[in-house]
């Protein structure tokens, strides 16, 4: 029977433009930390919406001209006429939603295809250190999801850093097969002495070894009941509750045995909202966590929940009783939902991404509604 191999079609490269999110876990497909930081979010008003979770694209940036009030981005001003790294492609997988509602900077692309990029995969494409503002020109298509990171055109598929993720790195070489060897001719056989008679030798008797006295065991001790295991929480689906900024209790190391995984002081516990974002999400502790070092989750309000210190008075703490002072910056760099944090010490602040973490607003933070208010000063979010 004669076999004919048909290579599959090639998926058309899709042109189109990118923006840019810090936030790469807690999304709307439910991986939380399991996933490697090349990541992206795709628009629910964009086509193949409701089947994108888990999938991934190969994204290269476009040389093209995105200017302040291009499209639906009213709010961003840097052009991208010439920021591109030349021959590099970075390999994402979907794990999260850009919800056009509330999102209109970036979410609502008409004029071709948009993706919102995370942080290390849209830096890998651009040029400069500026990579948290701006929009860029891209070309994307639908790829396996067997290597998940940053290709170079010639070089062998990378993960900057060290980062891991769910890469298969291509295999060294085969080495040629080796070549066959004439056979050797057997050698001519030599003639043998003949055997000399030997003496019988007389066999030495075994002598009896004293076998040693058995040592005393020591009495059995009763097998103590092992904890049962904590439930894992399951990975769900479907369009995110919020668009978090994200806390990072997801990937917290974990506590002793049947106490669940530990978070660190002043981090989201639980609540509705922040940096929880699925169906699971409810005014309520987290169900498997637990604030280090026996430190109390306390209820902020029903979107947020804390871990605190022994001496934390909820009557004194003077959560929303203070009005959020003005961004010195005046300018918007990122735009937190609606009960999401927006100023702090704490939590969500990363000095890198937020700059200088203190008990204010975050530089650049513009709430999408309400306004940014302070719960205490690890934590700020916005309000109606």
């Amino acid at each position: 029977m004669l076999l004919l191999a048909v290579a599959a079609p090639a998926r058309a490269a899709v042109q189109g433009q990118a923006t840019w999110y810090p936030s790469i876990y807690q999304g709307s497909c439910g991986y939380f930390g399991n996933v490697p930081p090349f990541v992206a979010a795709w628009p629910d008003v964009q086509e193949q919406y409701a089947t994108i979770c888990g999938r991934c694209f190969a994204v290269s940036c476009r040389p093209t001209v995105v200017r302040n009030a291009d499209g639906p981005w009213p709010k961003i001003e840097l052009p991208r006429d010439s920021q591109c790294k030349p021959g590099v492609e970075v390999v994402v997988k979907i794990t999260d939603t850009c919800p056009c509602k509330g999102n209109e900077q970036w979410c609502c692309n008409t004029n071709g295809g948009h993706l919102d990029l995370s942080d290390h995969a849209f830096g890998a494409l651009v040029n400069g250190n500026d990579i948290g503002i701006g929009i860029i020109g891209i070309s994307y298509r639908e790829v396996s999801c067997d290597y998940i990171g940053v290709r170079v055109a010639g070089e062998a598929p990378s993960l900057p850093g060290g980062i891991g993720g769910d890469a298969s790195l291509p295999t060294a070489p085969a080495q040629p097969a080796p070549q066959p060897q004439a056979p050797a001719q057997p050698a001519p056989p030599q003639p043998q002495p003949e055997p000399q008679p030997q003496e019988p030798q007389p066999q030495p008797q075994p002598q009896p070894q004293p076998q040693p006295e058995p040592a005393p065991q020591p009495p059995q001790q009763p097998q103590q009941p092992q904890p049962a295991p904590q439930a894992q929480l399951p990975a769900v689906r479907g369009p995110p509750l919020l668009r978090p900024i994200g806390f990072g209790w997801e990937d917290q190391p974990a506590a002793s045995a049947g106490a669940g995984k530990e978070l660190p002081l002043y981090a989201q516990c639980g609540g509705a909202g922040a940096s929880c974002g699925g169906p699971l999400c409810k005014d309520a502790p987290f169900q498997g966590y637990v604030c280090a070092g026996g430190k109390r989750c306390v209820r902020q309000s029903r979107w947020f929940w804390q871990c605190v210190a022994d001496d934390f008075n909820a009557a004194t703490s003077g959560w929303a009783t203070q009005a959020p002072k003005p961004d010195a910056s005046g300018t918007c760099r990122f735009w937190p939902g609606l009960h999401e944090q927006c100023g702090g010490k704490a939590a969500a602040c990363d000095p890198a991404v937020q700059g200088e973490c203190k008990d204010a607003p975050f530089a650049g933070a513009c709430c999408l509604e309400g306004k940014c208010t302070r719960q205490n000063e690890w934590y700020w979010q916005c309000e109606q």
